[in-house]
């Protein structure tokens, strides 16, 4: 879970759960960020389960996250 919730990532849950975003083009513009490496984050959060990425755009439904690290 550590390699994917790095801090840029995090920051992109936060801006998407604000403002949802049509398209990654229009994520990466609204973040100031290159759209090669936020559709990279998209990919790797979407495949974690931790935003949704469909026909309807790119999103996350919730504010919380909750891990348990079993040792």
């Amino acid at each position: 879970m550590t390699r994917v919730l790095t801090g840029k990532r995090m920051e992109m849950r936060r801006h998407l759960r604000r403002h949802p975003a049509p398209s990654v083009l229009a994520l990466a513009r609204s973040l100031g960020r290159d759209y090669r490496r936020v559709h990279d984050d998209v990919e790797a959060l979407a495949g974690a389960g931790l935003i949704e990425k469909d026909d309807r755009g790119v999103r996350t439904e919730f504010d919380v996250l909750h891990t348990d690290i079993i040792l």
